[in-house]
């Protein structure tokens, strides 16, 4: 079977009839948050208050984040199973400074917060089948915002499920939002597989139109009348619509679409023409999950990027593991600006493996998948975060 929004989109029309506490490690501060707040309200950058998102889980639920970061508390509400879940965390220094910990007995997790934008966690929320999250900020108005969401973006479908008959491979493509109020999308999968389903074809060799022309989803979008944080999502020949997100103060646009359960969501990031390297090099923490369906690991990061297409990161993993990594050859696809692919050599305990990554940036946010190519060309995991010096 294949996983993409055809899966979803068949799925639907078929069937139409933390609770943690943190620890003090050796490189951690402690429970304060030293990001700046931002009053919501007010735009106050200094005030540190509550500052809450909206969002989805890798397996297709509803989530709504609150951070405290006065008291070092996040708690999130899963709408879909009706689970809250409460977490104390500790804010790391050093080459992780900023990212959030969190502590379970022998369990770590992380996230990486951008104060009232954005929130990426691999954290639990309220089911155990979600591995990794994420929610823009909550208390957005997309009535006020609408006219920065349209246009083009490029996306990556966050799901455990196979892609062409196999966990290898993953979904990645481009989404137009119309300002006539519809969508348009284009799917495409990473690689083939023993089953049948989405075109395979890399980023950099993408050389479709703007906006997208013969897509293979369409549909109408809308900004929720009774909640502006949230988009009213309804794909042609679907009886129910999904819920998205955006974050869009300006045209460096994030479009998010949960898609339902067992489906995961699509992260999509808006294409940006006139941004390169130049723009967008500097530095990048982000949250780390790898080996797709099962979540078998989990990491949180920094990655430098460089203007002269060179990069450099380091991950830690749950256990403590400290792997380091070089990029090569860092270059844009040539269709979608920013949008980046790169060699890379990573090192885990005297051990090197090589890599093929994909990244997107926007001034402010980082998403990314990443495949060996030592052997099979085969997925790895998904990386997501923030800008954070």
């Amino acid at each position: 079977m294949k996983d993409s929004l055809f899966v979803s989109l068949a799925a639907m029309a078929a069937f139409a009839t933390c609770s943690g506490s943190s620890s003090t490690q050796p490189g951690d501060t402690p429970a304060v948050l030293d990001v700046p707040g931002v009053d919501q309200s007010t735009g106050d950058t200094t005030a540190p208050v509550l500052r809450k998102y909206a969002g989805s889980a890798s397996y297709g639920d509803l989530l709504v984040f609150s951070v405290d970061p006065a008291a070092s508390t996040c708690s999130v509400v899963n709408e879909t199973t009706g689970q809250t879940v409460n977490h104390e965390f500790t804010v790391l220094q050093g080459d992780l400074k900023g990212v959030l910990k969190v502590q379970q007995g022998a369990d770590v997790f992380h996230a990486v917060e951008l104060g009232g934008t954005l929130i990426a966690a691999s954290f639990p929320t309220g089911n155990p089948s979600n591995v990794i999250s994420f929610g823009v900020s909550g208390v957005t108005d997309n009535t006020a915002n609408k006219q920065n969401i349209p246009g083009d973006y490029v996306y990556i479908h966050i799901s455990g499920r196979e892609v062409n008959g196999s966990t290898n491979n993953k979904e990645w493509g481009i989404v137009s939002i119309i300002d006539d109020g519809t969508f348009r999308v284009k799917a495409q999968a990473t690689g083939p597989g023993p089953g049948t389903g989405l075109t395979a074809l890399a980023p950099e060799e993408y050389v479709g139109t703007f906006p997208v022309e013969n897509p293979d989803v369409t549909g109408t979008w809308a900004v929720d009348t009774a909640d502006p944080v949230r988009l009213v999502v309804q794909m042609t020949g679907t009886p129910t619509p999904l819920t998205g997100f955006a974050y869009a103060p300006d045209p460096n646009a994030i479009f998010l679409l949960d898609m339902g359960e067992g489906n995961g969501f699509i992260l999509a990031l808006k294409i940006l023409p006139t941004m390169t390297i130049a723009n967008l090099a500097g530095q990048y923490k982000f949250i780390n999950v790898y080996n797709g369906k099962t979540g078998g690991g989990r990491s949180a990061g920094k990655a430098v990027i460089n203007v002269d297409g060179t990069g450099s990161y380091g991950h830690e993993n749950t256990e403590g593991s400290y792997s380091t990594g070089v990029m090569e050859n860092i270059a844009a696809c040539p269709a979608i600006p920013n949008m980046f692919h790169a060699e890379s050599q990573e090192t885990t305990d005297g051990t090197v493996q090589t890599l093929k990554m994909y990244f997107v940036l926007l001034p402010y946010a980082y998403m990314g998948f990443n495949f060996r190519t030592d052997g099979e060309f085969r997925f790895v995991g998904y990386s997501v975060g923030a800008r954070i010096d």
